[in-house]
């Protein structure tokens, strides 16, 4: 029983990827509905597509988003530990490029500077999987999606267990709890999750080549909740609620409040984010009325931001063929901002429309998208998206994509205090193509995307302004993954360039990128882990001084099947205590250990 166990999950992780050829049935297993708002199975999607899955993350016990997004090729930065603030480039591009959604709900921050989502405080607890999509998917998803779409969703309620629990304590005194109650019949289901951590931490600030062990703690809070609903009215109607509220407080170093040893700055975090589905299946089509809210209020630095942004909207998949099918529907949002440090207040409304249409001829799969937007502070924009995947035999296939995408001005850009709001700026625009090729277990991928119109801080002028040159992105990744009867492989190295329109470098993106993971599954009951990644060259700085690159972080799962529903296990990250930063002048952990169990019952 163990050694199927252990094979299923290995197969789940390997399916992951569109890199693993397997069979049809096997592909059916992995879906995805970021690629087209339609759920389909990866085998059929031609976007450039990466999946996390839950088995992985909990195989890993991996505890925050942040760390999920750093098993990817996705560029990472964070200054501190957990919790602290973060960012992100997915092919390159900032993190304000990427859209982010929970369960489709938006997740970007409209109280941020540059408008993008802080995944400081997103816990990994009861995830079905991440996908990521990348490329322009403006076509599909409107603004913000110009270097991809990261959609985190979560499980929903079964029957086959009523309680699921994992207790996990560590280094830094950490402890975290994660708990689900459900139920489900014919025509109720309910899940309620609770997910808890606390941890004293370790400091935000150590100068570069210093212990951390010399200077004060910052110590992290996070409660997320999270409850959900599904009635089914009758077999052709049902409707579904979930409200998630993501509640967190810590410590941070200010370099203007002491730096390292920085005992008086603090910040708060309260999201909360709701979506009401109601979903009409017929002959004719699927037919999906949904509203969404997702409402921030954070302190920071002194200051309090307070946003939200509300969506409402309908979509219909008419199936038609055998497996093809046409997309139709209209949305409409507005984003607010309520409070921040420097702007009273300042919203802008829109409305979109966007069709899809993706066929299946046999070894040939195409898809097209465009979507129109309307908006009450800039001109329309229009964006589209063209995909074609060719499967040659069963072990060859290739795939191309070619999109246009837009990126609006942030609240912040718009309307900051002190003359640096410039209320002339327009939507960026953003064309990407990619190519893949994949050939049994081995996969290659090229991407390249160019923005015009890209909004900077101008120091001359000390206010938001627009670049009249193009910033260019390109890169390539290649990817191997094999699994043998008791063992699994699999590696990933991405080569990427990010420049600005005059050519230079952009900060804080690594040349050079490796992650590996190696499980054996020989030993009855046992599971061994190996993970890693390497960071190749990275400069903080345009001038080239600040070397936060050249460093490989080694870290260790062993999972233990004390029972069918029980598994303890015991995690080490960065074995080797690698003394490294991810953002100059900011620490990360040394070596830190943490068991645990799962329990379901």
């Amino acid at each position: 029983m163990q050694k199927n166990i252990s094979l299923s999950i290995a197969t789940a992780i390997l399916l992951a990827t569109n890199s693993y050829a397997q069979t049809t049935e096997d592909l059916g297993m992995i879906t995805v509905t970021s690629a087209t708002k339609s759920e389909q199975s990866i085998k059929d999607v031609t976007s450039n597509v990466e999946v996390i899955t839950g088995a992985e993350l909990e195989e890993k016990h991996i505890t925050t988003v942040i760390d999920a997004l750093k098993l990817t090729n996705i560029s990472i930065n964070q200054s501190g530990g957990i919790g602290q603030t973060s960012s992100f480039f997915l092919g390159g591009m900032s993190a304000e490029h990427t859209l982010v959604l929970v369960d489709g709900v938006r997740y970007n921050d409209p109280t941020v500077t540059n408008g993008y989502a802080l995944l400081d405080h997103l816990m990994i607890a009861d995830i079905e999987r991440i996908e990521i999509i990348k490329g322009a998917q403006s076509g599909i998803w409107g603004a913000d999606a110009a270097a991809g779409v990261i959609n985190i969703i979560t499980k929903k309620p079964n029957e086959k267990q009523t309680l699921i629990l994992n207790l996990e304590a560590g280094s830094f005194n950490t402890k975290k709890t994660n708990m689900k109650i459900q139920a489900k019949d014919e025509k109720n289901n309910f899940g309620m999750s609770v997910s808890q951590i606390t941890s004293d931490g370790f400091s935000a600030m150590v100068p570069k080549g210093k212990d951390v062990a010399d200077y004060e703690d910052d110590k992290y809070e996070n409660t997320t909740v999270k409850l959900q609903y599904g009635l089914n009215i009758n077999d052709a109607n049902k409707i579904d609620f979930a409200h998630t509220i993501v509640d967190a407080k810590g410590d941070y170093d200010s370099s203007f409040s002491g730096g390292a040893n920085d005992t008086t700055s603090n910040f708060t975090n309260k999201n909360k984010f709701t979506q009401i589905n109601f979903n009409h299946i017929d002959s004719f089509n699927i037919l999906d009325f949904y509203t969404n809210k997702s409402t921030f209020d954070r302190t920071y630095a002194g200051g309090e931001y307070v946003g939200e942004t509300k969506e409402i909207g309908v979509k219909s998949k008419i199936p038609y063929r055998t497996k093809d099918f046409f997309i139709v529907g209209a949305d409409s949002k507005e984003q607010i901002m309520n409070k921040s440090y420097s702007v009273l207040e300042g919203k802008y409304k829109s409305k979109g429309v966007f069709v899809t249409n993706s066929n299946n001829f046999s070894n040939t799969i195409i898809t097209e998208s465009l979507r129109k937007d309307n908006y009450d502070s800039f001109k329309d924009k229009t964006t589209g998206k063209l995909g074609i995947k060719q499967i040659f035999t069963e072990d060859l296939s290739a795939s191309a994509n070619y999109g246009t995408a837009y990126k609006t001005p942030s609240l912040y850009n718009l309307y900051a205090g002190w003359g640096a709001g410039n209320l002339n700026l327009v939507p960026e625009d953003i064309k990407s193509f990619d190519a893949s090729i994949q050939y049994k277990d081995f996969a290659v991928k090229y991407f390249s995307s160019t923005i015009d119109n890209e909004i900077f801080y101008n120091n001359a002028t000390w206010s938001y302004d627009q670049s009249d040159k193009k910033s260019k992105y390109k890169g390539y990744e290649i990817s191997y993954q094999k699994g043998f009867e008791t063992t699994l492989f699999s590696v990933k190295y991405m080569n990427q360039s990010a420049k600005d329109g005059d050519g230079n470098d952009l900060q804080r993106r690594e040349k050079e990128k490796m992650n590996f993971s190696a499980d054996y599954f020989g030993i009855k009951a046992f599971n061994f882990n190996l993970n890693g990644e390497y960071v190749g060259k990275r400069y903080d700085d345009l001038a080239k001084t600040k070397q936060t690159g050249k460093y490989t972080v080694l870290n260790t799962v062993v999972n233990y099947e004390y029972k069918r529903n029980l598994n303890l296990y015991l995690k080490i990250n960065n074995i080797t205590d690698k003394n490294y930063q991810e953002v100059d002048g900011y620490a990360t952990s040394p070596r830190a250990y943490y068991v645990g169990l799962n329990a379901k019952f």
